[in-house]
């Protein structure tokens, strides 16, 4: 199999695997299908310019933790997905036992994993639309989202800086 093939088989794999796992699961303010959301977070640009690798992490990135059996879906994207994927979507996973919100948003920020950055960024972004059925609650985590957006794309600015920086300096060594 080429690896355009491998790649075109990543991303069906990966929407085929997320819209199974979502399959019965509406968004809570909106009663939209779930799998809605990982479709918009794949479509977003930060996102597609880590092509094939960014767009399936973007379908899967809600799997592990909203999965009706967590380590049946870790183990099933650990065993049909590259390590790189994988490793991405588990940065991008939040258990709620062991760590907070904030520790969970540092340690992406902190990862130097552009990807799990730009989906998390296009995440943010998406769960950050207001619209009409949201009571004031919602509407505040909205504003939380959006702040947390651009806090996302700032950082995986400098991310990218210092990624290529980091590069550059190897191909001296």
């Amino acid at each position: 199999m080429s690896n355009n093939q491998n790649r075109s088989s990543s991303i069906l794999k990966a929407l085929e695997y997320a819209s199974k796992i979502h399959k019965h699961q509406k968004r809570s303010f909106s009663n939209e299908p779930y799998i809605n959301h990982p479709i918009r977070v794949a479509n977003n640009p930060e996102v597609l310019n880590y092509k094939w690798e960014g767009v399936s992490v973007a379908f899967l990135h809600d799997c592990i933790e909203d999965g009706e059996y967590p380590e049946e879906v870790d183990k099933y994207i650990k065993e049909n997905f590259s390590a790189k994927i994988y490793e991405t979507v588990k940065l991008l996973t939040h258990n709620r036992l062991e760590k907070s919100y904030e520790e969970y948003i540092t340690t992406i920020l902190n990862s130097g994993n552009e990807i799990a950055i730009a989906v998390k960024y296009a995440d943010s972004l998406d769960n950050s639309i207001p619209t009409s059925s949201m009571d004031e609650k919602w509407i505040e985590r909205c504003k939380k989202y959006k702040k947390n957006s651009e806090l996302y794309l700032d950082c995986l600015k400098e991310t990218k800086e210092v990624n290529a920086l980091l590069k550059r300096n190897q191909t001296y060594d």
